[in-house]
């Protein structure tokens, strides 16, 4: 009978480990599906921020509404507020519309001056030329 009686003491405490246990994981799985949509979408919103403020003028552009063009001027009427220009249709019967910034869908080509960089390696060495010329002058 002691035995029955400490059998059923310890599945008892092992019945309570078990529910604390599928406890957490059910809140550790509620956790998890509130926290990563919202890391998701802040991701989302930077590169669509990103792809709105690399807009130029002669980028080929999609809008939400499928149409396509080209970007020809980039415009903030208003704080906080920018539209663009799209120039569309064929040779001869072109029309341009303007659209919000959040009309913009995809950028189809882009139209990007390139840019200079300098490593920093390279600014190193273009710093080095200049003192070695400089001691050569001073040489002289």
């Amino acid at each position: 009978m002691n035995v029955l009686i400490a059998a059923e003491g310890t599945s008892g405490s092992t019945n309570t480990v078990v529910m604390w246990v599928i406890i957490g994981v059910v809140v550790l799985l509620l956790a998890a599906m509130i926290v990563l949509p919202m890391i998701t979408n802040k991701r989302r919103a930077k590169e669509e921020n990103t792809k709105r403020d690399s807009l130029c003028v002669g980028d080929t552009v999609m809008t939400i509404g499928g149409i396509v063009g080209v970007v020809k001027a980039v415009n903030e009427p208003a704080p906080g507020r920018k539209e663009f220009v799209l120039e569309t249709g064929e040779e001869g019967s072109k029309t341009c519309i303007t659209f919000d910034i959040k009309a913009l869908y995809l950028i189809i080509d882009s139209a990007a001056k390139p840019e200079v960089s300098v490593s920093p390696s390279t600014s190193s060495e273009i710093l080095k030329m200049s003192d070695a010329e400089s001691d050569r002058k001073d040489g002289e």
